[in-house]
């Protein structure tokens, strides 16, 4: 259905009003003065809940009459007026879309004592619009918080369900804030913060999603199991007890995140992506640790491949700029961004062992070599493709010229102490990049 301007505009001309008298409890009690618009019909596209009997008074219970308005809506706009409205187990059936004033005027509070989800779908709808509105869970016994696309069962795939929330925060949930599968889904401006559970958990196939928050969450913030997610713009501040970001679906793009973590005892990791997660995206990741022994703290574990990395590898302070890539089993693609380095891994130097011909250079972007006699390199184990490392010399360590590692001049180089080289692997060889001696 199309909407009009003008229809919108009467709408919500009484919204702008009521913000400068003070917000909802204002907007409760005050009678509209004279000349503003009148409550939206049906007829205009837009169905007012006070239409069909919701008080908006933060104590009478709006859960019957906001139904009603909801399901005599279908193909309209159910708008909020300001106000506080105490609901549990609203259901949303097809194409209904459901507008707050704002998230700073339009509250729903779930009920004292209330179990299950506080907003939900009817089990076959699709097509669903929740905008501009925050749902207060504090005094929520047990359930989720806005639970989409899924019955009883688990996910429905029974058809194709498609959802958008913009403007939307839930607080205090019990369960998880967010819980949506579906085949489409767009979130913006989406906020979930300081429940006992989970904050959000987006399953399905496309979803895209742009300035999510997540905050203070006990069990975990964020848990993708969707393929094809493409997320924006995220932040997390947490003091979750277990990995606060859990990628678990192919496909997933984020960027520009921001994880925050502050919790007295330390948790075991801060990214875990499991062994579905192929083809996962990570970019400009910047990750915060406040807490006893976080240098010990896994900031990125990845399952498929096997490789951890840890504050404690990592230069001070912490700021990633992490770009990981991972687009083949057992691959972990590439690190960039990290203080001068330009490819690789720009770990904490790491001591080769003495008479090593094959060091590793899985975790490290920058090896000593320490031999008490004199060793010759033939190879560096661990690596990945467009890797760059950059080996310090000690005066015993011959680096090898061969069909594995390419160097200027075809020779070896055996420099002094304190000279260096740095290489690059391309299509799984090594090459000389640069050399410093003496």
């Amino acid at each position: 259905m199309h909407y009009s301007r003008r229809a919108f505009c009467r709408a919500t001309a009484s919204v702008a009003a009521t913000h400068l008298r003070g917000g909802p409890a204002a907007a409760a009690d005050a009678p509209p003065p004279a000349g503003e618009a009148r409550e939206p019909s049906p007829s205009d596209g837009f169905i007012s809940v006070k239409t069909f009997g919701a008080t908006g008074d933060g104590t009478s219970d709006d859960t019957a009459a906001i139904q009603t308005a909801i399901d005599v809506a279908v193909g309209n706009v159910v708008v909020f007026p300001p106000g506080t409205y105490l609901v549990g187990g609203l259901k949303l059936p097809s194409d209904v879309r459901l507008v707050g004033s704002s998230v700073a005027y339009t509250y729903l509070k779930v009920k004292p004592g209330f179990t299950g989800p506080a907003i939900t779908d009817t089990g076959n709808a699709t097509r669903i619009q929740i905008e501009q509105l925050v749902l207060d869970c504090a005094d929520q016994a047990a359930g989720n918080g806005i639970e989409l696309g899924l019955s009883q069962s688990g996910p429905n795939t029974q058809h194709n369900f498609l959802a958008w929330l913009r403007g939307v925060r839930v607080r205090e949930c019990p369960g998880i804030a967010f819980r949506i599968h579906s085949n489409v889904s767009e979130l913006v401006d989406v906020w979930a913060s300081y429940g006992n559970g989970t904050g959000m958990e987006l399953s399905g196939t496309v979803v895209r999603a742009h300035r999510v928050a997540c905050e203070g969450s006990v069990e975990r913030e964020l848990l993708l199991r969707c393929t094809d997610a493409h997320i924006s713009g995220l932040h997390v501040e947490t003091g979750v007890r277990d990995t606060p970001l859990l990628i678990d679906g192919y496909g997933a793009v984020l960027d520009g995140v921001t994880l925050s973590v502050d919790r007295a005892t330390a948790i075991e990791d801060v990214i875990r992506m499991t062994a579905r997660s192929a083809g996962c995206e990570l970019r400009g990741v910047r990750i915060n640790l406040n807490q006893p022994g976080s240098d010990y703290v896994t900031l990125l574990r990845d399952e498929a491949s096997g490789v951890t990395i840890t504050k404690q590898q990592l230069p001070h302070p912490l700021h990633l700029g992490l770009y990981l890539q991972r687009g083949l089993p057992n691959y972990l693609g590439e690190l960039r961004g990290m203080t001068r380095f330009t490819g690789g891994v720009a770990f904490t130097p790491i001591t080769m062992a003495d008479g090593e011909g094959a060091p590793s250079v899985r975790e490290s972007a920058v090896l000593k070599a320490a031999n008490s006699r004199a060793t010759t390199i033939t190879d560096f184990s661990g690596a990945v493709e467009g890797q760059e490392i950059t080996i310090v010399l000690d005066g015993r360590t011959t680096i090898e010229s061969n069909a594995r590692i390419r160097l200027r001049g075809q020779r070896g180089f055996r420099g002094r102490r304190g000279d260096t080289m740095t290489l690059i692997r391309v299509d799984g060889v090594w090459y000389e990049k640069s050399r410093s001696a003496g």
